[in-house]
């Protein structure tokens, strides 16, 4: 059943006329043929499409009675205005925001492992120590403004990521990717929450940015072709050596062996991983013996690993999860059951798996060819109840903005980000606060922490925007608060050129990054 509504409207208008279903701020979505667009940006058009053709088709087999009804409303936004001003004056007067300690920026190496400013109380270093500003680096980011600005460049590697240079990470990547985007299955069915062809590229560039050696990356950029442990749909078939073969000559031999693994063995069983998963009740990872590791398999009866093959099937598991960490899942919660409890996409919050995530990241570490950024080179671990808390913090914080004063969301960004070290979207809001306020230095100090720790995870863990504009929002506030806080205009502004029509200077975009 598809209904269009002509007469929707913005929120920004002074009546807003609703349709129940498909005009609410939390539940909308509208198809415009001429427009060819949503009304609900959360999500990208093509992640939408996949899973609205498979809803038809499942809607055409029961065959519904389609009841359509139409309410009309309005209200007015004086209230919301009101209340608007009088955030702005009581946000006017209010206290320091809770300070901390120095970022430690490291100088472009992808497994750098470096501190922030929000951890700094946790490995108990002095919070209220002078803040300097960090050193420079040499990551493909670039720096521009002078030394005494607080720099957080991007490491060479997640440059290439971020810029989708594959070629420069992998001279096969190319290629590989074309074979991928040539196979439209892959971009036409609906995974967790974008295309599965998207998801399949995230879990690659979370590995590339991690370091890991081409194999396992080339791994992860097919990684359920052939399904999964728990993931039934399927491309290749494992049975079939035409299958292997044709995955072989996109990725080579032993990525496809290794790719054909990853969706045939009884992953849960690797070193325990189904029982590190059990929440609060988890265990702690099984540990290398110095032997094979014998699992089932689903074509192969029982099939015995190496501790490389386990520590890479794992480390892949890790990015697969990690690109697709959202509480609403499109495969698991949707496309796999009958009756569907939870509606698609659901409100983007995130889900609670890097207790288990880190946990195992440090029990394969010794066995890895590259250990990653990630939990402080995969040697901390961030406990189940502390990541419940800080996410739930961080996600009612967010809900409500419009309700909490600046002092109070703050002092919940730092415990979300103290609970969590390894999450950057806290330290981000704590910037974005700071600077709303004008404390330049203070916003500029947590911008560079937050880039430090979006690096060092390779992926950002609120999934309501994708990593690449996490990274580049951030990195511009962290250009803007340092040139406010040396008493420049935010922005560098080029005078030759002529103003726009509504009187504002043009900034060169190429000069803006040349700075940033």
């Amino acid at each position: 059943c598809m209904l269009h509504v002509q007469s929707c409207r913005s929120r920004d208008s002074t009546a807003v006329t609703r349709h129940p279903l498909l005009c609410s701020e939390s539940y909308g979505w509208r198809y415009s043929k001429r427009s060819h667009t949503r009304w609900d940006e959360d999500h990208s058009f093509g992640r939408m499409v996949p899973l609205l053709v498979w809803l038809c088709a499942a809607c055409i087999s029961v065959a519904p009675a389609c009841i359509a009804g139409s309410l009309v409303g309005s209200e007015s936004l004086g209230a919301h205005r009101a209340a608007d001003s009088t955030t702005a004056a009581r946000d006017a007067t209010l206290p320091a925001l809770p300070g901390h300690g120095t970022p430690v920026v490291t100088d472009g190496d992808p497994t750098g492992c470096s501190s922030d400013p929000t951890t700094a109380r946790l490995e108990g270093s002095d919070p209220s120590a002078p803040n300097a500003p960090s050193g420079r680096g040499s990551g493909d980011g670039g720096i521009g403004g002078p030394a005494e600005w607080i720099h957080a460049p991007i490491p060479t590697r997640l440059a290439a990521v971020l810029h989708a240079d594959w070629a420069s990470l992998d001279p096969a990547a190319p290629r590989m990717l074309a074979e991928l985007r040539s196979r439209n299955e892959f971009a036409e069915f609906s995974h967790a929450r974008q295309t599965f062809r998207d998801h399949l590229i995230g879990t690659y560039g979370i590995l590339c940015a991690w370091g890991q050696p081409a194999v396992v990356a080339r791994t992860g950029l097919f990684h359920t072709a052939f399904s999964g442990d728990l993931f039934r749909f399927t491309y290749f078939d494992a049975d079939k050596p035409g299958d292997i073969a044709e995955l072989a000559s996109i990725v080579g031999q032993e990525a496809a062996d290794l790719t054909r693994l990853f969706g045939t063995v009884h992953r849960a069983h690797l070193l325990g991983l189904g029982r590190v998963m059990n929440g609060s009740a988890a265990a702690e990872p099984g540990r290398f013996d110095g032997g094979g590791i014998t699992v089932e398999s689903r074509t192969d009866g029982t099939v015995v690993l190496t501790a490389s093959e386990v520590a890479r099937l794992l480390v892949v598991t890790l990015a697969d999860y990690l690109d697709q960490m959202v509480t609403v899942n499109g495969w698991r919660d949707h496309h796999q059951v009958e009756a569907p409890s939870r509606l698609w996409p659901g409100e983007g919050k995130p889900a609670v798996a890097l207790y288990w995530i880190s946990a195992m990241c440090r029990a394969i570490r010794t066995e890895l060819d590259v250990i990653p950024p990630a939990f402080g080179n995969c040697t901390q671990v961030v406990g189940w109840e502390d990541e419940v808390t800080a996410r739930d913090l961080y996600w009612e914080t967010i809900l409500s903005e419009d309700t909490l004063s600046v002092t109070a969301q703050a002092d919940r960004f730092q415990t979300a980000a103290e609970l969590n070290p390894f999450i950057a979207e806290p330290v981000a809001m704590l910037a974005q606060l700071a600077f709303r306020t004008a404390r330049y230095g203070e916003a500029a100090r947590h911008a560079a922490a937050a880039l430090e720790r979006f690096y060092a995870l390779g992926t950002a863990w609120d999934k309501r925007t994708d990593f690449a504009a996490w990274v580049a929002f951030v990195r511009l506030l962290l250009l803007r608060s340092n040139r406010l806080a040396a008493g420049l205009e935010s922005l560098p502004v080029d005078p030759t050129m002529p103003a726009t029509l509504g009187g504002q200077a043009l900034v060169s975009l190429k000069q803006l990054v040349t700075e940033m």
